[in-house]
């Protein structure tokens, strides 16, 4: 049995000492980075260059390559907004209570809305968590809380659908 053990490690040990690089060889690669890097400077950016910098827009749209001509470095600015479409319908002004019934229903979506994003941040953690315990009874129960969150979850998620349909069911009779 010893021999079988010794036959299978040896060339195992023999890879490991060929393969490694021996700690001289590892520092002299390492000086010889920070011997490239050594002329370079560092751009070091503080709070009051931060402070002194224009703002500009994150997106510009580059004009045509004539307008470019007749004014470089310009851009161009979007157009105004389009005019507002007519409805085809006759406007009707909302009551009180049918206000008050839009809103609750907006209230009712959100909170909905938030609910499902809640579950889904814990089950999120939830499966963090059972990813990092080492010892399974742990294991066991942090599996068990998140099937209860994800049945929650799924419960969340019809609510959540039905608020959103009983929304627009609503703002259609509005229109009607």
């Amino acid at each position: 049995m010893k021999k079988i053990i010794i036959v299978a490690l040896l060339p195992l040990l023999f890879v490991t000492l060929l393969s490694s690089q021996s700690l001289v060889e590892l520092a002299k690669k390492e000086k010889e980075r920070r011997a490239k890097l050594k002329g370079k400077k560092g751009i070091v950016i503080t709070n009051s260059d931060l402070k002194k910098s224009k703002r500009q827009p994150a997106v510009s749209i580059p004009l045509t390559e004539s307008a470019e001509k007749e004014s470089p470095g310009a851009t161009r600015t979007p157009k105004s907004s389009p005019p507002k479409r007519v409805p085809s319908y006759p406007i009707r002004k909302i009551s009180q209570e049918g206000l008050k019934s839009l809103t609750r229903l907006e209230e009712k979506r959100k909170k909905a809305n938030g609910y499902v994003n809640l579950l889904t941040l814990k089950i999120k953690g939830l499966q963090q968590k059972f990813f990092t315990f080492m010892d399974w009874t742990s294991k066991d129960l942090v599996q068990r809380e998140t099937w209860e969150t994800y049945l929650k979850l799924q419960k969340a998620r019809q609510d959540a659908e039905k608020a959103k349909k009983e929304l627009y069911n609503q703002r259609a009779k509005k229109r009607k």
